[in-house]
């Protein structure tokens, strides 16, 4: 470890580059050193946007609810190889927070009920919303093959969009009907605001299906998480640890970690998920913020 810290600060952000999210996570809580170099590090963009995610969630109660519960019905066997193995069974031009999310996001920080790794009979509800034990965990699979579909819908007709011909992946069934989807690969024609022709790529996007009493599964125009039209890319110069001046070098730009407006659709829902079952679980008296209650 002396010799470790020995290194100049440049070749630990170079180091840094290469950790996957769960070692990041780890290198912050070793040191207050390592903690000051973690945002400093050229990470690749969409690792970044994924450490920014996980700090935004953990900031929302409802994100420790979920991992709690979640924690006693998690499959032991989702490691490195499964992991890979899933992406590479997902159309090659699947968008990469998808990709990544699955690659490196920690077993043991579960979105609502959002992991391939889940017993598929698990369900939040039963301890948490009582009043509605249908939901359904729709992503789990024999061997972790993702059980994807394509499907032609419309999903922006008021934008005067025609239909998109998109492969997508089910996620849960809310337990009143509407099935959630996220496309991972597909496009769809647009008007712009000067009412011209455009594509936008609907990678990322979550929509709802919704089952009707014969069981037969219709689409809507419903839709779970924003355009990505409306998830603009932004970035900034960050400061050289050895000057005072600003990179400029495109490749070494880093996104901002200030939130979600940094982030595609598919962050942006797992962002909104959360946040809406903190609403719910407010609204049902499942959770409560008051001190006594937070400290119990």
């Amino acid at each position: 470890m002396a010799g470790l810290v020995d290194l100049p600060i440049e070749l630990h952000l170079v180091v840094l580059s290469f950790l996957p999210l769960p070692a990041l996570l780890a290198a912050r809580n070793t040191c207050q050193h390592w903690r000051h170099l973690v945002p400093l590090a050229p990470l690749p963009h969409t690792r970044r946007k994924l450490l920014c995610l996980f700090d935004t969630l953990c900031t929302i109660p409802s994100f420790e609810v979920s991992r709690r519960t979640a924690k006693g019905h998690l499959q032991s066997d989702f490691g490195d190889a499964a992991r890979r193995s899933y992406v590479a069974s997902l159309p090659k031009d699947t968008g990469d927070e998808f990709k990544t999310w699955i690659l490196e996001w920690p077993d043991d920080a579960v979105v609502a009920a959002l992991w391939p790794a889940l017993d598929k009979s698990y369900n939040m509800s039963n301890t948490t919303f009582p009043h509605r034990l249908d939901i359904c965990n729709r992503m789990p699979t024999p061997s972790y093959a993702p059980q994807t579909h394509t499907l032609s819908l419309s999903l922006y007709a008021e934008r005067g969009c025609g239909p998109a011909n998109v492969v997508a992946l089910p996620l849960f069934d809310e337990g009143n009907g509407w099935t959630h989807w996220v496309v991972l690969s597909g496009e769809q024609e647009m008007l712009d605001a000067r009412g011209k022709n455009t594509r936008i790529d609907l990678r990322g996007a979550v929509f709802s299906k919704i089952r009707s009493a014969e069981a037969d599964e219709r689409y809507a125009g419903f839709l779970e998480s924003p355009s990505p039209s409306d998830c603009p890319s932004s970035v900034i110069t960050s400061p050289r640890p050895d000057s005072g001046s600003h990179c400029r070098c495109p490749e070494e730009s880093l996104l901002s970690p200030a939130g979600p407006e940094t982030w595609g659709p598919w962050y942006r829902y797992l962002e909104q998920e959360t946040r809406k079952l903190q609403t719910s679980m407010e609204e049902y008296g499942a959770w409560c913020g008051c001190l006594s209650c937070r400290t119990s």
